[in-house]
């Protein structure tokens, strides 16, 4: 029985066909997919791109996928994780933060004073963050900003969770020092 089977008969709201279930997924998950990917590469146009690729492996992954339908979200950001990577694999990509790029990510549905104080509050401190190594940054990402639990960010970076607890622990520690350092924060 496929996904889909499996979800149409367990709940009528869900939808009924691949491509259905997908055109949901995009309209449910595009900006947490958009936003996790750009912490990776740093680059607005590179994140839409491998948001598309992800959603399209997506599309023609749905029906392997073996889990239940609360694990749909986990599995997507997985394939976002690996597509991220195999980018920066390939491309060796380095870019500096691109605080416009952030700023037209982070605008879609707030207001222009909100993101003039937001940016003061926040700007170094996401400055910080998007220069930490990527296997603290993406940790840090998904705990903090996505507010994931441990387990879940183990099961969409496929690592133990005593890794995942590690990287979370040291990356924090990393981020503390520096924004002590620059005095930024007095933590």
């Amino acid at each position: 029985m496929s996904l889909v089977d499996k979800e149409t008969s367990e709940s009528d709201s869900l939808p009924n066909t691949k491509e259905a279930l997908v055109e949901a997924l995009i309209h449910q998950y595009q900006t947490h997919v958009l936003w996790f990917i750009y912490t990776y590469v740093k680059n607005k146009q590179t994140a839409e791109d491998l948001t598309q690729e992800t959603f399209i492996s997506c599309y023609r992954n749905i029906g392997n996928f073996g889990g239940d339908s609360s694990k749909l979200k986990s599995w997507l950001l997985r394939i976002a994780a690996n597509k991220s990577k195999d980018y920066l694999r390939k491309n060796k990509l380095k870019n500096l933060l691109s605080l416009h790029s952030v700023e037209e990510i982070y605008s879609n549905e707030r207001t222009t004073e909100e993101l003039f104080f937001d940016d003061i509050r926040n700007n170094q401190i996401v400055e910080h963050v998007l220069k930490l190594p990527t296997k603290y940054r993406e940790v840090i990402f998904l705990f903090h900003v996505k507010e994931f639990s441990l387990q879940e960010i183990r099961e969409i970076l496929n690592q133990n969770l005593n890794t995942i607890k590690t990287r979370l622990t040291r990356g924090r520690k990393i981020l503390k020092h520096k924004l002590k350092e620059e005095g930024i924060m007095d933590v």
